[in-house]
């Protein structure tokens, strides 16, 4: 639709347009999550000892160490599960593909995080 008013009243004005839209947007998701948003980041890698001793460290944030196997492997590995804030999570992911490019993480929105550091 931006693009298209665009064209029926230029460029100036589909640019405020798409400012405004981004703005909006980011406001709606401040009052829907609130200013401490939670990341849930469940991590499973090879390398799962050295990820973690990097989050106590850099992050200064605690890691639960769970006991994986794989269904197909039968590989048994560590997965670790950490939650951050939002500000935390660009680092934890920038941490993780420095030890381990390789590693499966996911990222999931947690609505709640109560507990000590939260």
């Amino acid at each position: 639709m931006v693009v298209f008013a665009g064209f029926v009243f230029g460029p100036t004005l589909a640019l405020y347009a798409l400012v405004s839209l981004f703005v909006s947007s980011k406001a709606i998701d401040l009052v829907q999550e609130g200013l401490n948003a939670v990341k849930a980041f469940i991590i499973i890698s090879d390398l799962s000892e050295e990820i973690s001793l990097r989050i106590l460290k850099d992050l200064d944030r605690g890691v639960t160490v769970l006991y994986g196997k794989g269904a197909y492997t039968k590989n048994e590995k560590n997965v670790l599960l950490c939650a951050l804030n939002r500000m935390q999570s660009a680092k934890l992911k920038t941490i993780v593909a420095e030890i381990d490019p390789k590693a499966f993480v996911l990222v999931a929105d947690v609505t709640e995080a109560m507990g000590e550091g939260f």
